[in-house]
């Protein structure tokens, strides 16, 4: 399938990798949220994207923008005309107006 013949560009994955980390209650997360994110940065260059619902609090506008493949303009238009106020923008969001 075509990688604009559906808003999601990654129709053909096989499967999807989550990397979880937790730590006890009370104590300081910063090392084992650390932790995990130089372990995914080790494998993210073998993947091409991520599942939208699996995006992160901090990932960057612009690594989302990506992630769409080349059908980012067109989902902004849409979502410019459907939800201009952004209604729904949890998850990889896409802005109207693309902002």
């Amino acid at each position: 399938m075509a990688d604009d013949a559906t808003a999601f560009a990654h129709r053909y994955v096989a499967f999807d990798s989550l990397f979880l980390v937790d730590w006890a209650v009370g104590s300081d997360p910063a090392e084992h949220i650390e932790y995990v994110k130089n372990y995914f940065s080790s494998y993210e260059p073998y993947t091409q994207g991520f599942n939208t619902n699996d995006v992160a609090i901090d990932d960057s506008q612009q690594k989302v923008n990506r992630h769409y493949r080349g059908n980012f303009e067109r989902l902004v238009a849409l979502k410019t005309k459907y939800d201009p106020s952004n209604l729904f923008r949890l998850n990889a969001n896409i802005p109207p107006g693309g902002t």
